[in-house]
């Protein structure tokens, strides 16, 4: 198979191009999560895990002591996520 010139040069800007759109496309991704993730639109959903991490005694009846208050979202004047 014969290339010609004009065909291969073609060939690389077609492929660019292809590249540059995704590369726009995961930056943007990347950039509105980022945004997101900051925005104090919505509430973050986070979950705490108590570790007792030294074994001692003390920390055992603190970490046992600990109560579950949710902290509503209507309080805070924030939406919760759809």
């Amino acid at each position: 198979m014969i290339y010609y010139y004009g065909d291969l040069i073609m060939f690389k800007a077609i492929r660019i191009l292809i590249l540059l759109v995704i590369l726009a496309a995961v930056a943007l991704g990347t950039w509105r999560a980022k945004t997101r993730s900051v925005e104090w639109k919505y509430t973050l959903p986070v979950n705490v895990f108590l570790i007792n991490a030294d074994n001692s005694r003390v920390s055992a009846d603190y970490i046992r002591g600990l109560t579950v208050r949710s902290n509503s979202s209507k309080s805070s004047g924030l939406k919760s996520r759809p």
